[in-house]
């Protein structure tokens, strides 16, 4: 009889070290399910970028959307099983903007308050808001 809870206990240990590493597996396929992707738009104030960042955030397999005041870009985080860039942009130029996939300009999580322009050494910043 001992035998056999032993066996049980050992068993359902080996189930659950089982449903563990499936468990961690399914996590890391979620961790690189979304891409990023940066637009350029014609966004140019605070008022733009709240109405770009209210409705994009509630495109389909949207995860993360911000504008940054600085350059007029989107950074949007999606599934691209559930969303395309060409549709992201569609859904901007919806809302009055013009909309094109770009490269970023420079890091941003959209906190950046002045629109500015950087020289080629990246040294000297022309606010022009």
């Amino acid at each position: 009889m001992k035998a056999i809870k032993l066996i049980l206990i050992v068993c359902m240990m080996a189930m659950a070290c089982v449903a563990e590493a499936q468990t961690t597996k399914n996590d890391n396929k979620k961790a690189y399910k979304y891409i990023q992707v940066t637009i350029q738009t014609s966004g140019t104030c605070q008022s733009c970028k709240d109405k770009i960042e209210s409705n994009i955030a509630y495109e389909k397999g949207v995860k993360d959307v911000w504008f940054c005041l600085a350059t007029g870009e989107v950074t949007v985080v999606f599934n691209p099983k559930k969303n395309t860039v060409s549709s992201l942009c569609a859904a901007i130029q919806k809302l009055g903007f013009t909309a094109e996939e770009c490269i970023p300009s420079h890091q941003c999580n959209g906190s950046c308050t002045h629109a500015c322009s950087h020289d080629d050494d990246h040294t000297d910043h022309h606010h022009t808001h």
